[in-house]
């Protein structure tokens, strides 16, 4: 059995990096040299329609290298639930979107994630009940690759603040979304990366 050392979202596309071929995935060639990998994503014209890629790489070279290609960048965001068991979702530059940021200088992810909650969406009084998962995703700023990593947290929100959402970050929206809304609303409008945690969030109680 593939056993799976990364998931990497590049251009909204999964890049699973494994041991062995994986069902359900394309695989792809191993290029060390990353940026024949990016060239050879955005131009094969087999794979462009393929959006759960895999990678084999067996000696982790491919991911050394893969990390030695990118400015590496550390966030962190929750995914919050409150008393009617809704879900904060964020509404940014036309996804909806959960609320997340980069850590600051010696800060925890857990101090990180609480404070962007409360940044982007203006309420206070959280509570971690435990970390979910990590999620790695890369994009271009400046001319340079950058390889973000996101700790994901599971919260808890019991107050009774407005929810204010913090515009000079784009976003436009924020609120508390039912279950059948994540479903039909959120999840057919969002980022990859982001599915396996509106997932989770549906998986709760089961």
């Amino acid at each position: 059995m593939a056993q799976m050392y990364h998931k990497v979202f590049i251009n909204n596309r999964e890049i699973a990096i494994v041991t062995a071929p994986l069902d359900n995935y394309t695989e792809v060639p191993k290029f060390l040299d990353i940026a024949k990998f990016y060239l050879f994503l955005a131009e094969d014209e087999s794979i462009k329609e393929q959006m759960k890629l895999a990678v084999v790489d067996v000696d982790g070279k491919f991911w050394k290298a893969f990390k030695k290609a990118h400015k590496h960048i550390e966030a962190a965001g929750g995914l919050v639930i409150n008393q009617a068991d809704a879900l904060l979702v964020i509404h940014r530059l036309g996804y909806w979107d959960l609320p997340k940021g980069k850590l600051e200088k010696g800060e925890s992810p857990e101090i990180a994630a609480l404070r962007e909650v409360e940044e982007e969406c203006g309420i206070s009084d959280l509570n971690i009940i435990k970390q979910l998962t990590e999620s790695y995703h890369t994009y271009e700023h400046k001319g340079k690759m950058v390889l973000k990593r996101t700790y994901w947290f599971l919260m808890n929100y019991r107050g009774t603040e407005k929810l204010i959402p913090q515009t000079e970050e784009d976003i436009l929206e924020v609120r508390f979304m039912p279950e059948e809304a994540v479903k039909t609303l959120a999840m057919p409008n969002t980022y990859q990366s982001l599915l396996p945690l509106f997932n989770a969030y549906l998986l709760r109680n089961k």
